[in-house]
């Protein structure tokens, strides 16, 4: 609230006069705001342009009338978001008769960030953000912060055993099928992982948002089609180098690698989106959570590319 305000009838050098006296209990004076007696924001004038201007100049013929401005019931990222992106000092708080209550530094905005970043990256790996310094966090703390996330993802991974279980006469017929399991669900999950990551810091630095759905979408579908084939002809060429491996299982696993990377990629840039048109934050959908969605439907699709090219009795 300690930010500095003059009237539009004062004259430079006045104005001037009226900042030396209150200089030192101000938050800051690169900025001085124009205000009627209602204390309405009507402008806002830079010390520079003041202090360069005519004397005799009045403050409303040198004043900015149409100054940035955040509500002050927006979200500390909008507020952030504004001041970054027109690289302000300050930004100006009204309500919503556009009364001045007091402005944001880049001081207080560069802790927002921090904060929110912070946040973000202890989700994104499967984590609730933590409410104090690493350093002071007990290890019962740090227990129940992850717990949740793990146990979920923990449950869901039942599914695989489950998955795997069911095509178990698959595996005895043809052992070098369960050699590339351990590939297949890594890649599809690491590619999912970048996505998510990629797409969720696009979205909170306002790169990105769900008017470019379709933008996003083909961009990561043409991605993840590029990282396919060049898997796919790797594992290829690794199969035909297994004990056991034959041109038949090599393309498989490459139909199979290429499926769940084009996959990876197009659910890791979709989910996220969703979420933020849901206005749920899309940090949420975790690395961790999307590796296990594609560890499952990648085995899925493994055994169902392997049933229709191989022959099983």
């Amino acid at each position: 609230p300690a930010f500095v305000s003059i009237v539009p009838s004062l004259r430079a050098d006045q104005a001037i006069a009226a900042l030396r006296k209150v200089a030192e209990t101000a938050e800051t004076v690169n900025y001085v705001y124009v205000t009627d007696p209602e204390d309405h924001l009507l402008g806002v004038l830079s010390l520079h342009r003041l202090v360069l201007t005519n004397p005799d100049t009045l403050v409303r013929d040198l004043m900015f009338s149409r100054p940035n401005t955040v509500l002050v019931t927006a979200d500390q990222e909008a507020a952030a978001k504004i001041l970054t992106e027109n690289d302000l000092l300050a930004l100006p708080v009204v309500d919503t008769e556009n009364h001045i209550l007091g402005i944001i530094t880049v001081d207080d905005i560069t802790d927002v960030l921090e904060r929110e970043v912070t946040e973000d990256i202890e989700r994104i790996g499967g984590s609730a953000p933590l409410s104090e310094p690493y350093l002071r966090a007990k290890p019962t703390l740090l227990y129940r912060k992850r717990i949740v996330w793990l146990f979920v993802l923990f449950m869901a991974q039942f599914l695989t055993v489950s998955i795997i279980s069911n095509y178990d006469s698959l595996l005895d017929q043809m052992t070098v099928l369960s050699f590339f399991i351990p590939i297949l669900i890594g890649t599809g999950g690491n590619i999912g992982s970048q996505t998510v990551t990629t797409i969720v810091r696009a979205l909170a630095i306002g790169e990105i948002g769900p008017q470019h759905t379709m933008r996003v979408l083909l961009k990561e579908a043409s991605t993840g089609l590029m990282l396919g084939i060049t898997m796919a002809i790797l594992i290829f060429v690794r199969a035909l180098l297994t004990n056991g491996g034959t041109v038949q299982v090599g393309m498989v696993v490459a139909i199979t690698v290429f499926s769940i990377a084009l996959w990876a990629a197009t659910v890791g840039s979709i989910l996220p989106i969703i979420l933020n048109r849901l206005k749920v934050d899309p940090a949420v959908v975790s690395a961790p959570f999307i590796s296990c969605l594609v560890d499952t439907t990648g085995l899925v699709i493994y055994f169902t590319v392997a049933k229709a090219l191989l022959d099983f009795t």
